[in-house]
């Protein structure tokens, strides 16, 4: 008796139908994850954006207060949100002057820097919303002052989730070095 060899090429429909459905497994799998995904990068590129704008304000304002050589405190809102600071300071004063004043303050949400003779400039991005921004004297029987600055701020986008997720608070003290 011959036996003959059967060459078995193709597929059974059995074999076929598996792979359809583990294929369409994966491919239901990764469709259902990759909005997570996408939607959990936005919200880590919001919030790395945020961060790094609210510590570069947070060392603008500081260096400010260390280079002041005084608080001027009649237009110096402490204690209250959103705040406004104003400095006396000796350095890039007018041409005729001996003294400047620098401001800090929001308006609209957005952080300004205001020096005496210049037009105010926003010290954040576009993208970053001040939400809380607090500025606390701290005085000293002596003559030490510093001023205590929380700044709170998120990102500017229509979703209250994004905005929500990058939100961040910090918080610096930086004393006059008025020697």
């Amino acid at each position: 008796m011959f036996f003959l060899k059967k060459n078995k090429k193709g597929f059974t429909l059995i074999e076929m139908m598996m792979y359809i459905f583990i294929m369409l497994l994966i491919t239901t799998m990764v469709a259902s994850f990759l909005p997570q995904l996408v939607r959990n990068n936005l919200n880590i590129q919001a919030r790395g954006e945020v961060l790094g704008n609210t510590r570069s304000a947070l060392e603008v304002i500081a260096q400010e207060i260390r280079h002041a050589s005084n608080i001027y405190t009649p237009t110096s809102i402490f204690d209250s949100s959103p705040g406004q600071l104003s400095l006396e300071s000796t350095n890039n004063v007018p041409v005729g002057e001996t003294i400047t004043f620098i401001d800090f303050f929001v308006d609209g949400d957005r952080l300004y820097m205001k020096r005496e003779g210049v037009v105010s400039e926003i010290i954040v991005s576009q993208k970053t919303k001040i939400d809380d921004l607090t500025f606390t004297h701290i005085n000293s029987a002596g003559s030490y002052q510093a001023v205590r600055v929380s700044i709170t701020a998120s990102y500017d986008s229509p979703s209250t989730e994004i905005q929500e997720k990058s939100s961040v608070t910090l918080t610096t003290t930086a004393s006059l070095r008025s020697y």
